[in-house]
C-alpha cells in the first residue's frame, strides 16, 4: 500500500523527535487553542490519519476525556504507543490501524474530530469528509492546502519526485469550496478560519 511505503517507521521516528522537540505544528496548534477555548472539559475526540499522536496527546492535556487515532499506516503505532504512555494517556488512547472511510460505520461518533494535513493526503474527498462530519457531535476540525498556484506547484512536483521513486502515494489540493459544501451537508458550519502561507486551518461546528 503506497500509504505504508510513504508514511514508514523512520518517518514516524522523526515525527516522534519533532513533537518532542517542538509540539505540534502551528496550524494544528491553532485548532487545538481554539478548541480549547470553547471548553473540551472530559470531551471525546476522533483524529483520522493521527501519526505519532501528537494532536490526541495535546487535547487530552488541554481537558479531553479520551481519544481515539486511526491510521493507514501500521508504522506510526509503536511511536504513538510510547508517546501516550510517556505523558500517561495509555488508558485513555485507543490506537486503530485502518482506512477511515471504509471501516467508519464500526467508528464511534465522538465530540471533537480532528484531521490534520489527511485531507490532502486522500484521493476521494467528498468520501473522507463526509465521513468525518458526519462522526463530530460538536467540533469538526480540518487542516488542508489553499488553492493557490504555488501550493498547486509544490504538490505537483512532490507528486513527481513520488512518481519517479516508482512510489504510488500522489497528495491533492483539493476545492476548498468542495470541502466546505461537504461539510456544510453534514449540517456543520465554520466558526474558526486561519490561514498562512500554504494552509488553511478550520474548525466547524454543529448547530
Amino acid at each position: 500500500m503506497p500509504y505504508r511505503r510513504l508514511f514508514n517507521t523512520k518517518q514516524a521516528e522523526r515525527y516522534l523527535r519533532r513533537y518532542r522537540r517542538s509540539g505540534v505544528d502551528k496550524r494544528a496548534a491553532d485548532a487545538i487553542g481554539y478548541l480549547s477555548r470553547q471548553g473540551i472539559a472530559g470531551a471525546t475526540v476522533l483524529e483520522v490519519g493521527g501519526g505519532v499522536g501528537g494532536v490526541v496527546v495535546e487535547l487530552l492535556e488541554n481537558g479531553a476525556g479520551s481519544a481515539v487515532s486511526i491510521d493507514l499506516s501500521t508504522a506510526y503505532e509503536p511511536a504513538a504507543a510510547r508517546l501516550a504512555e510517556e505523558h500517561g494517556f495509555t488508558d485513555r488512547i485507543e490506537h486503530r490501524i485502518g482506512d477511515f472511510v471504509v471501516e467508519a460505520d464500526d467508528v464511534a461518533s465522538t465530540d471533537v474530530v480532528f484531521l490534520n494535513r489527511v485531507v490532502c493526503c486522500y484521493p476521494h474527498m467528498p468520501a473522507m469528509v463526509s465521513a468525518a462530519a458526519t462522526k463530530a457531535d460538536r467540533f469538526l476540525a480540518l487542516v488542508y492546502p489553499r488553492e493557490r498556484w504555488w501550493s498547486k506547484l509544490s504538490v505537483a512536483l512532490g507528486n513527481a519526485y513520488l512518481s519517479a521513486r516508482r512510489c504510488d502515494f500522489r497528495a491533492f489540493v483539493h476545492p476548498i469550496d468542495g470541502i466546505h459544501s461537504v461539510v456544510a451537508d453534514a449540517g456543520l458550519s465554520p466558526v474558526h478560519l486561519t490561514h498562512d502561507l500554504n494552509w488553511e486551518t478550520a474548525v466547524f461546528a454543529r448547530a
